[in-house]
């Protein structure tokens, strides 16, 4: 690592070697050819050094490209998160609003069965591609909690729209608390996850400002 000990070890052991070679050679009685040897010697420790200087750089260069381009491919992820959170969330909020009769129209009796289905194949699809993200690759432990309390919902909602089975429009109170609290639920997560995202674009912003 490139830390402040490393860079004052080196200066010591520089100052050591210096401080020796002018108190252990006898620099007035070099000849000639003592002296291209000792310029030899010290072009070959500054060459060795100079690589060895060359070979860092590169690795930490090589290290901060692949960073930036994992926190790249994070913040896709992100947005792809965002967006099927935002389905779920809009998926769960309509079923307790509808049942709750706050929307617009309602389904007449007959065609109760067949929203139902439509209802559930949507929240299944998106429970499938929300489970399509392997969390423990996700290098943000939050990240990868609210992924997994979605899913949860998602499925949860999935659960209770089956559970009512004839009884499409609660007429039990429980049914109706039961999607309140998964709608309040969903908001949450969803804002834990736009949060997130917006944490992630300004870090890559500030790692590209500071390689740049």
């Amino acid at each position: 690592m490139d830390t402040w000990y490393n860079r004052y070890a080196v200066i010591v052991l520089v100052a050591i070697a210096g401080v020796g070679a002018y108190e252990w050679v006898n620099w007035c009685e070099l000849k000639s050819a003592d002296w291209a040897a000792w310029v030899q010697a010290v072009g070959s420790i500054g060459t060795i050094a100079g690589a060895f200087y060359l070979a860092r750089v590169g690795i930490r260069q090589a290290r901060q490209e692949e960073k930036i381009k994992e926190m790249a491919a994070f913040e896709k992820q992100m947005d792809v998160l965002l967006s099927l959170a935002y389905k779920a969330k809009e998926l769960v909020e309509h079923a307790w609003k509808y049942r709750k009769g706050e929307t617009s129209q309602k389904p007449s009796l007959s065609d109760t069965s067949t929203y139902r289905a439509r209802e559930i194949i949507s929240l299944t699809n998106v429970h499938e591609m929300l489970s399509a993200f392997d969390v423990q690759r996700i290098p943000d432990f939050n990240v990868a909690f609210q992924i997994i309390e979605m899913r949860q919902i998602v499925k949860r909602t999935i659960e209770e729209i089956k559970a009512l089975d004839g009884d499409y429009f609660c007429s039990e109170d429980r049914f109706l608390d039961n999607f309140e609290s998964l709608a309040a639920h969903v908001e949450l997560v969803y804002r834990e996850i736009g949060k997130a995202r917006a944490a992630v674009i300004e870090e890559n912003v500030e790692l590209a400002n500071f390689i740049s």
